[in-house]
């Protein structure tokens, strides 16, 4: 059992670190604080255009729900920290995102899209991730900060 809140941020290198988040339970993974993953983002994010806010892309992220959704972002909004989704639906696809309290609240998290269909008839469509779905998201999230805060270091 690892404190990942802890280990992320030790003097360990590289590859201990990657190695303990591959091995980390879901357990573990569900224990990351949502301060832990802020720092993450502080420490490298992108920032966004004029404000203090930063995001950290996850491109060519392939975690998601295994269905009709995968992680696109997790960033800062005015200190709140938020996860962003590519979805998949009917015809076509689009972006949305939730405050992290929300997704990693209790049980499955269900996110919505509402639109309009070509008839102009309301329609919504889900994308849900089970607690297992979580885990392999801050999984993600995890060993995208260990590559980018080494390939930092080493570029430096």
């Amino acid at each position: 059992m690892f404190d990942l809140n802890k280990e992320m941020f030790t003097r360990k290198s590289a590859e201990t670190k990657k190695k303990i988040v591959k091995s980390a339970s879901e357990d573990d993974l569900m224990r990351v604080s949502k301060d832990t993953i802020i720092r993450i983002v502080k420490e490298v994010g992108s920032k966004c255009y004029k404000s203090r806010d930063k995001e950290m892309r996850m491109y060519g992220c392939e975690v998601g729900n295994h269905w009709n959704s995968t992680l696109e972002s997790v960033g800062t909004s005015k200190g709140r920290l938020y996860i962003g989704f590519y979805v998949q639906y009917s015809n076509t696809d689009t972006s949305d995102s939730d405050w992290w309290d929300n997704f990693m609240c209790g049980g499955d998290y269900r996110g919505a899209i509402h639109y309009e269909d070509r008839y102009g008839n309301s329609q919504t469509d889900y994308y849900r991730y089970s607690r297992s779905n979580k885990a392999e998201v801050v999984r993600a999230i995890l060993l995208a900060y260990i590559s980018r805060k080494y390939k930092a270091k080493s570029a430096e």
